[in-house]
Parts: C-alpha cells; structure tokens; sequence
C-alpha cells in the first residue's frame, strides 16, 4: 500500500478531520487532497521532486502531503520553529524545488545558492475554490519509492535527512494501529506537530488507516486542548511527557473520562507525572520509544500490561 491510498480505508460519509473551523468527511478529505494534487501537477511537481512543507497543523498539511506523494514527489517536513537560514539549508541539501509554506518565508542567505520557489498554502485552497484545474495522471509508484526525508535535530552537526519510503511509513502506521487498537470509531488528538514523525505517522496515518477520525489542534495550550478532547469526544490521546504533567494538573477527571487511551512518547515519563495522573483519572499512560529513522515506532508496552519508567 502506498501512503496516500490509506485515504481509502475510511467510509466515505465517515468524519475524517475535524478543525476547529471545518470538518471533513472522507469523501470530502479525497476531493480535496485531489484538488491540490491536481494544481501542484499544473505549476509542475513532477515525480521525484522533493517538497518542502513548512505549516502548523492544519486540514492544508494533510492536503499538501498526500497530493505531493500521490504524484510521487518526496516530501521534507520542516519545523515551524527554524529560521529561514536553517530551513534554507535543509531545501538546498534535499535540492528541494518548491516550498509550500502557510507564511511568506525569508529564505535569502546570502550565497549564490538558487532559492526554491515558494507556494502559499493559502493560494492552493483559493485557486483550486475558484477553478477546476486538469486532471493529473495515474504515477506509476512503488511501495519502496521515497516518500519523506525528515531532517533529525543535528545535535552531532548540521540536520541530517532520513529518507523514509511509503513502505515504511504504511507498515509503522499498521503496526501502531495494531497494537493500540485503533478502530473506524476512533476520535484521534493530533496536536503533536505533523511536521515531526511522531505526529504524523501515530495521529494521521495511523487514524487514516483505521478509517477513524482526526481531531487537529494548530499548537498545544493545556485549556484548549483539554477542551477540545471533551469537546469532540476525543477516544485516543498521544502526546509527550509535559502534556501529561498539564493534564495532570489542569484536568478533571470529567474532562478525560471519555478517552480509551492515553500515549506518551518522545522521552521518558517521569514516574511523578504517572502517578499523579493515575491518581486523578484512575487510567494508566502507555509509554514507547522510537526515533525518526524508524518511522518513527520502534517499541511499545502492551495495554494490558504496561509497566511505568520502562522506557
């Protein structure tokens, strides 16, 4: 299976995305996913490229990723956080040929290096409202084909790019929703950023896979997300260790009650944030390990039997 066609396991009528301004249903998501693929076909992605993504969690991100890989062009994720000079680096590095972006990005550093072409994510949605652009073709694309290159912090250097296939990332996306039982019914907090595996592969691919729904939250405020998981009845919540400290501190247990799962990733869960969340919410953290290169899943406990500061 390649990485876009998990936007075929959903019902069509079922909720595929909710935001907090839109919701889509799968039949929808594909229409859309679609129409974006249809537009960057038209301005010239062509297979093989390689595509900077530079957006904050959003229904566009998705969008933006599936139509880019769909036509067989590899995607480069970027943390919102870089600065243009760093971002510019890791587009010249992957010879990335566009950028969409949710923002005008200064990307001169100075040298003669030449500076890849800048798509407004917003410009997409407005064309692609106002006209029907033609229809792109059918890509011959294998399971083994590039599909992302996620830049790693460069904690021993400069960023360094892991070059993931659709193959990898459907098969980690299975293998979580293997083991965290994720089913059609599911309701999936994606408030981790896309941009990093973590987010991507367990709240997108994985509910994409399941056919189950996404609730996307644009960045992480403890009030607001703790609303939002009692809000859109929220059944599966992934996050790292700080989220649980808030959740710890700020929620009730009313707030939570209606989640099946909780979790954690990205670093070890202090055994003080364990107990006080059990304590409050009388529901046990699931805590695992991976790392970009893999996808990004590597280990988990099991549900049933999950023992704390294991990992």
């Amino acid at each position: 299976m390649l990485l876009h066609e998990l936007l075929r396991q959903g019902l069509d009528e079922q909720i595929a995305l909710y935001e907090k301004e839109a919701t889509y249903s799968y039949a929808q998501l594909k229409k859309k996913v679609e129409q974006f693929r249809n537009y960057l076909y038209f301005i010239g992605v062509r297979p093989s490229d390689r595509v900077g993504l530079f957006a904050k969690n959003s229904s566009q991100f998705i969008f933006s990723y599936m139509a880019v890989v769909s036509l067989g062009g590899a995607v480069i994720p970027l943390n919102t956080l870089l600065t243009g000079r760093e971002i510019a680096f890791i587009l010249n590095d992957a010879d990335a040929k566009f950028i969409l972006t949710d923002k005008e990005l200064n990307l001169n550093t100075g040298d003669d290096t030449t500076p890849t072409t800048q798509i407004l994510l917003q410009d997409i949605s407005a064309a692609t409202a106002r006209e029907q652009f033609p229809a792109a073709p059918s890509m011959d694309i294998k399971e083994t084909d590039l599909c992302v290159i996620i830049y790693t912090s460069g904690t021993t250097g400069r960023p360094k790019g892991a070059m993931l296939s659709h193959r990898n990332l459907v098969t980690n996306a299975v293998a979580f929703a293997d083991m965290s039982q994720t089913t059609a019914g599911e309701n999936i907090l994606c408030v981790l950023p896309m941009f990093h595996s973590f987010g991507w592969t367990c709240c997108v691919d994985t509910a994409l896979y399941a056919g189950a729904s996404i609730t996307i939250v644009e960045n992480f405020s403890p009030r607001d997300v703790i609303a939002a998981i009692r809000n859109y009845g929220i059944t599966v919540v992934i996050g790292v260790p700080v989220m649980y400290g808030y959740y710890a501190k700020m929620a009730t247990p009313g707030d939570l009650s209606g989640v099946r799962l909780f979790v954690s990733g990205g670093a070890a869960l202090p055994l003080e944030i364990i107990n006080s969340f059990y304590t409050k919410t009388k529901k046990k953290i699931v805590e695992g390990y991976g790392l970009s290169e893999a996808s990004p899943v590597c280990t988990f406990n099991p549900l049933e039997a999950t023992k704390p500061g294991s990992i």
